[in-house]
């Protein structure tokens, strides 16, 4: 039996074409087939953009966490800065100028990771091309402000 031959497909058009219920199952399962491997083509399409989500969320709940914490470092520079205030208030001139150095180097450093987390943040977004109005509800959700 040879494929190429236009006599071949002739005869198989011709069987079609007058006996098409014998040829009904085989179409049937051929639709079936292709309709259970689209399926399964979708179902993995899916899944690996539910785990790019889950991989964006995290680093979001990442990006959160990090700025809890700078928000808390803050707090705690503004209260050295309240006791150092208090210092200079009560010895005047004789306070300590090494407090100043370290709370300068403290707001330097909290500054730094503040850009860097949002910068980061900020090229997550353009990246994973999210809804912004998502990622702030997102963010809200968990109380940071902008």
């Amino acid at each position: 039996m040879d494929y190429t031959k236009s006599e071949f497909w002739a005869q198989q058009w011709a069987t079609f074409e007058n006996d098409f219920w014998v040829m009904l199952p085989l179409f049937v399962i051929i639709v079936g087939g292709v309709w259970w491997l689209r399926g399964k083509l979708y179902d993995a399409q899916i899944a690996g953009l539910k785990e790019q989500m889950v991989a964006i969320e995290q680093r979001f709940k990442f990006f959160v966490e990090g700025l809890d914490r700078a928000k808390n470092d803050f707090v705690d520079l503004d209260k050295q800065f309240q006791i150092y205030k208090a210092a200079v208030e009560a010895k005047g001139r004789d306070a300590s100028p090494e407090m100043v150095d370290v709370a300068m180097t403290e707001l330097k450093r909290e500054n730094a990771i503040m850009s860097d987390l949002l910068a980061v943040a900020h090229r997550e977004l353009e990246v994973s091309s999210r809804d912004p109005d998502k990622v702030k509800s997102f963010l809200n959700d968990r109380n940071v402000q902008s």
